[in-house]
């Protein structure tokens, strides 16, 4: 229906406009004088109490409330000392079940006197009906919180049963192969004891730079074994600690190394912290140190730009580092969470077993290795404690 010709009449005072208002509020509002006699009401009694707003005109709040009555007089004599009052409760409605109703006292003060009260009734069952859903459902969130929390400490339990026994299948693979290997390593290197003397009671210099070969060549043996036997939980194998200096250790590895390194035209430089002695187990770090530099030279030889390998030392007042870097390509970002893990490696012929020997080597000497890695460089870096290793 078009209401455009038609004259609609409006409130003519701020009374009619407020009046107007009430009644449009779903919630029950009166008036109520000292006496508790109710001077008015607007039309949401009628859905509450079945009584119209004349009907409530007159009424006094006892008589309205019924047995009710002494649940609300605390409340009805603290508005009438001048208070605010605000009280949530339960209420049965006749095939309404529970209803949830929030009421609010008011004073009405005069010149310091309370003439009267104001009462504010609304309905907040749906509120409460949210609240409750929400309360659930953050209790299901916890529940599953706590679930996950339970499921992901189990899994971590299980995943470290199956790393330590693929630790302890390694152990005895080491030290029964370790066992096998030694031996014979130790008759050859008896013989080329004998060989070596008597070429020097011959003279034959030249055969010394091959025996020399065949030493280097038996310590990087003897390294790979000395770095396999970390896995051994058999303390005989373990190798002792003893005293070397860290600019001892660092020539001693990258003696067997410069061969390589000059073959693939790779720049090496070294900055070594000097008099500065460690407790060690020497033949252990020197294979950590191999097993790095050598996974360096790997990466290195697949740029074809200027190759730069760089070994530099530091310190602080906790630890003594050496770092490992080079400008070869990044390690794959689906590689680095399990980096350290045995058999894990992106090598055509890695056995994967290279860093999680260090990694072992580094815990048994007091320290620990990390990495970063980016576009611009690649570091591995040793951490000793000093308190743990200094001499």
């Amino acid at each position: 229906m078009s209401n455009e010709n038609k004259h609609i009449p409006i409130p003519a005072s701020k009374e009619e406009f407020a009046l107007a208002l009430v009644e449009q509020i779903q919630a029950m509002l009166s008036y109520w004088d000292r006496n508790q006699v109710c001077k008015f009401a607007n039309h949401a009694y009628q859905d509450w109490f079945g009584k119209s707003k004349d009907e409530m005109i007159g009424i006094t709040m006892k008589k309205l409330l019924g047995p009710q009555y002494s649940e609300e007089l605390p409340c009805i004599k603290g508005v009438l000392e001048g208070h605010v009052q605000v009280i949530e409760r339960e209420v049965p409605f006749p095939h309404a079940g529970i209803w949830h109703i929030l009421t609010t006292y008011t004073p009405d003060i005069y010149d310091g006197y309370v003439r009267g009260f104001y009462v504010h009734i609304a309905d907040i069952t749906s509120m409460k009906m949210m609240e409750s859903e929400l309360q659930a459902a953050k209790e299901k969130v916890e529940e599953y919180r706590v679930l996950k929390e339970k499921l992901m400490k189990e899994q971590d339990v299980i995943i470290d049963k199956l790393h330590e026994d693929r630790l302890n299948l390694i152990g005895k693979m080491a030290s029964s192969m370790a066992h096998e290997i030694r031996n014979p390593l130790t008759s050859i290197a008896g013989f080329l004891k004998l060989i070596r003397q008597n070429i020097l009671n011959r003279g034959q210099a030249q055969l010394l730079k091959y025996i020399d070969v065949i030493d280097d060549e038996f310590e990087a043996i003897n390294m790979q074994i000395t770095g396999f036997l970390s896995f051994s939980r058999n303390k005989a194998f373990e190798e002792k600690k003893i005293d070397i200096s860290l600019t001892s250790l660092i020539n001693s590895t990258l003696f067997l190394l410069i061969p390589r390194l000059n073959s693939e035209n790779i720049n090496f430089t070294t900055n070594i912290i000097e008099n500065c002695t460690i407790h060690v187990q020497k033949i252990s770090i020197q294979q950590v140190l191999s097993n790095i530099i050598s996974n360096a030279i790997d990466a290195l030889i697949t740029i074809n730009e200027q190759r730069e390998l760089k070994i530099l030392c530091n310190e602080d007042g906790e630890y003594i580092y050496i770092s490992i870097i080079n400008n070869g390509p990044k390690i794959p970002q689906e590689l680095r969470e399990s980096l350290f893990l045995p058999f894990m490696t992106n090598k055509e012929n890695g056995t994967g077993l290279g860093l999680a020997i260090c990694k072992e080597i580094m815990e048994k000497n007091n320290g620990r290795i990390d990495f970063y890695s980016n576009d611009e460089e690649t570091c591995f870096r040793l951490s000793f404690n000093k308190q743990l290793i200094l001499f």
